[in-house]
């Protein structure tokens, strides 16, 4: 779903003003220069865990239950 340019200087601005860019950024850059939070055997506290529709990424059922406890 391409942008139209409103589009793309809204979000930028947004962004800008409210100085948020680092923080929105940050979870792109973890995922990539991480191993990820669902690592196996990364969890041994009890954990919870809920899905959400509009999530950036959404991890399978199979591999969160495989990852905690």
């Amino acid at each position: 779903m391409a942008q139209s340019l409103d589009e793309l200087l809204t979000n930028i601005t947004l962004y800008w003003f409210t100085n948020t860019a680092a923080t929105s950024a940050r979870l792109y850059y973890e995922a990539q220069h991480n191993e990820g939070m669902l690592a196996p055997g990364s969890g041994g506290t009890p954990t919870g865990f809920a899905l959400f529709a509009k999530e950036i990424v959404t991890p399978p059922e199979e591999l969160v239950r495989r990852s905690y406890t």
